[in-house]
């Protein structure tokens, strides 16, 4: 039989099959008996020797009934109130946990959209309300994206995957328990949460316009990996780039190994502003001027189709 620990042993107890309330009132129930017994045979004695003992030992059984009862009572009351207990522990542990697994999610979709162009852009420029970042917070946020949103392969071996995520798990708490443990490189888990909160906290994401939204939803649908990079770093993703190289590096780096690959390019993480060069400027937040172009060609074009059909 498995042994059973205390929480499990407090959190199922019920007074009505306890075995030890069970004991205690079989006790309390013929120390009761006993007494019965003693009184009823209390008044076929006449006063004398033999009296006087059986009033002390009744007392005695008495005395003992008493303290039974106590013990009893005590007991009953021990238990409820630590029931209760953990009870509103476990309520105080499972709320934590949400708590730690909405900021883990959280935290995750932002590090996913770090790694859109038009956001990187606006992250490296300081522009669109978002805070401007050094090459190296930029590269960490590459690191982080391969560490904390690993690519699930399902092909993969089984303990593989789970390696895998059990590790992004396991790093993406120190990043919400603000742990002074490192993470990459020397960065902590307070180093890299006061880096995404700050991003948050920014203007950036609450002005992205929808239709970055809705790009940022059909990349996450389609599984492309985002086409961003440092250029002369450590990191091997590029803005805008398409070439084929950069593929071909991105793709060494998205597999099993990706700790080994972090730990390998964490090591190179002295960078400066110049080493970010933008490839492609975004042309970020322009809608309305695209709309309107539109809008004025189409309707050169329905004026020039009309004056056709009448002069015919």
């Amino acid at each position: 039989m498995q042994e059973q620990s205390y929480d499990d042993i407090i959190s199922k107890w019920n007074s009505g099959n306890d075995i030890i309330k069970m004991l205690l009132t079989d006790k309390i129930q013929d120390l009761k008996e006993q007494i019965e017994m003693l009184e009823m045979g209390q008044r076929h004695l006449s006063a004398g020797n033999i009296a006087c003992a059986n009033q002390m030992v009744i007392t005695m059984i008495m005395n003992q009934l008493d303290a039974l009862n106590n013990v009893l009572n005590v007991y009953l009351s021990e238990m409820t109130i630590r029931k209760k207990a953990l009870i509103k522990q476990k309520q105080r542990d499972r709320k934590q946990f949400i708590d730690q697994m909405i900021a883990l999610l959280e935290y995750k979709e932002i590090i996913a959209n770090t790694q859109i162009p038009e956001i990187s852009y606006s992250l490296t420029s300081g522009t669109n309300g978002a805070i401007k970042l050094n090459g190296q917070e930029l590269t960490l946020l590459n690191l982080l994206h391969l560490l904390i949103n690993p690519t699930i392969n399902f092909k993969e071996n089984n303990k593989i995957r789970s390696r895998k995520l059990k590790i992004a798990f396991e790093n993406g708490i120190k990043v919400i328990k603000d742990s002074s443990f490192r993470i990459i490189d020397h960065y902590t888990g307070h180093d890299i949460k006061c880096l995404l909160d700050s991003i948050r906290n920014c203007q950036l994401l609450a002005n992205m316009p929808s239709w970055l939204e809705n790009m940022i939803v059909i990349q996450q649908m389609s599984f492309i990996a985002p086409a961003r990079a440092v250029t002369n770093s450590a990191s091997c993703f590029a803005i805008g780039s398409s070439s084929s190289s950069s593929k071909s590096d991105c793709s060494s780096i998205d597999t099993d190994s990706n700790v080994d690959q972090i730990d390998k390019y964490s090591n190179t993480m002295n960078f400066t502003d110049e080493n970010y060069k933008i490839l492609k400027k975004p042309n970020y937040c322009n809608d309305n001027k695209i709309l309107k172009t539109n809008n004025e060609s189409l309707s050169t074009n329905s004026g020039q189709q009309v004056t056709t059909i009448n002069s015919t």
